[in-house]
């Protein structure tokens, strides 16, 4: 399936405000992502619901008629807007969804005046999968449905021939009953899936497991991995 972007175009739309230049999915309202990025901006300055701080990211939850959101600020995002981590992040939120791969919904992008990248993005929670793991004892049936999940996940994006440039549990949160990727900028959609590519990405998981992961955790993994690439040949 390859990504539509005439129908992106059309489910956009665009604002230059005295903030910056906005585009927004439709439907979304240009007055409530400007609210929003003012809380996080609050945020960041009070030192409140902060979510991650580090060089290049900052991120914070927002509240807006009793719903909640995640506000993710690039601070150097850099000069060059094809090349820029938020319009990446942005551009790929829509590519990943209309493949159906389970990330957060992005309801908006600000190149704001002073050089910054916002996004807005659904709330998926705190539950973080590595750390989830974690709280189960080795072995036990709610960590091996977890990674069952896990395997599918990496399988799916694999047959979609997407290459994930930081696929470790970390990135990985669960909302319900279902996992979501996220950090939606190191993504490459190819044509072609190389076996390169697909050691690259398990290398990366494997190396996030908990320290207490069983062998027999790992081969269940791959078990649900090689399900989900190779259906038919494991049938046979």
């Amino acid at each position: 399936m390859e990504y539509n972007f005439t129908q992106y175009n059309k489910n956009i739309k665009k604002y230059l405000t005295k903030s910056g230049k906005w585009e927004i999915i439709d439907l979304f309202s240009l007055y409530i992502a400007e609210e929003l990025i003012d809380q996080h901006i609050y945020n960041i300055e009070k030192g409140v619901n902060i979510l991650k701080i580090d060089r290049k990211r900052r991120l914070s939850r927002v509240i807006k008629n009793k719903k909640t959101y995640v506000v993710k600020e690039f601070t150097m995002p850099g000069p060059w807007w094809i090349f820029r981590p938020d319009a990446i992040s942005w551009r790929n939120s829509h590519k990943l969804k209309a493949l159906r791969i389970p990330v957060p919904e992005v309801y908006a992008w600000l190149q704001s005046k002073d050089k910054k990248g916002f996004i807005i993005m659904e709330d998926l929670g705190n539950q973080v999968l590595k750390e989830v793991l974690r709280k189960f004892s080795p072995g036990s049936s709610e960590r091996e449905k977890l990674l069952k999940k896990i395997g599918y996940l990496v399988g799916y994006v694999h047959d979609k021939n997407i290459v994930y440039g930081d696929l470790k549990l970390t990135n990985v949160m669960i909302r319900g009953s279902r996992l979501f990727l996220i950090d939606m900028d190191k993504i490459k959609l190819k044509k072609r899936l190389s076996i390169k590519d697909k050691i690259y990405n398990l290398k990366q998981i494997l190396a996030s497991f908990p320290e207490n992961i069983m062998d027999s955790e790992i081969d269940l993994f791959f078990e649900t991995y090689f399900h989900t690439i190779f259906p038919k040949l494991l049938e046979n």
